[in-house]
């Protein structure tokens, strides 16, 4: 596990491209971010996809990125890069879908967007997977959920997003094999 699994790299490569385009997440929030509104009411699904790979900044890219690096790898070395993929897509579009209803539900107005939500997802898998790793993981494991814990307490953080992720990452991990 020495070198970047490819999967891995794809996705944060995508993402910086996305934020380039975007002009650092300057451009496009309402045409890519996920919002009740827009995705559900007016039917724009394609939200639920694009808003994985739209940041509001730059520091928002960069704290996903590296945690994406981070638990990525890990993911794709224990099940490889398709089940990687399929955590990482099924987890943040459920999760954003979850996320879009609840949100409605108690009559907030977000607009959500980043990998975050994913990453969650990924870490899910890591949490249900931990019969598989060697204790230097569990480092991993901690300095991942332990900012996003800590972030999740200050305002404009989709913590229902990030939550139903993480829940929904620990369930597809009991259906993965190597």
């Amino acid at each position: 596990m020495r070198n970047v699994k490819t999967a891995t790299m794809q996705l944060i490569i995508i993402n910086i491209i996305c934020f380039v385009l975007t002009l650092g997440g300057t451009l496009f929030a309402n045409v890519l971010g996920n919002n009740y509104v827009y995705t559900v009411s007016h039917f724009q699904i394609y939200r639920l996809f694009t808003n994985l790979f739209y940041h509001f900044g730059f520091m928002h890219l960069l704290c996903n990125m590296f945690s994406l690096l981070q638990i990525g790898m890990v993911i794709e070395y224990l099940y490889g890069k398709k089940q990687m993929l399929f955590c990482y897509f099924t987890t943040g579009i459920l999760g954003s879908f979850i996320s879009c209803i609840i949100h409605h539900i108690l009559g907030h107005n977000v607009l959500s967007a980043g990998a975050s939500g994913a990453i969650c997802g990924l870490l899910g898998v890591m949490l249900g997977s931990l019969n598989k790793f060697s204790n230097n993981k569990y480092q991993t494991i901690f300095l991942t959920l332990l900012p996003i814990i800590l972030i999740g307490f200050q305002g404009g953080v989709d913590n229902i997003a990030h939550w139903t992720c993480l829940f929904l990452g620990f369930g597809l991990s009991k259906f993965m094999k190597k």
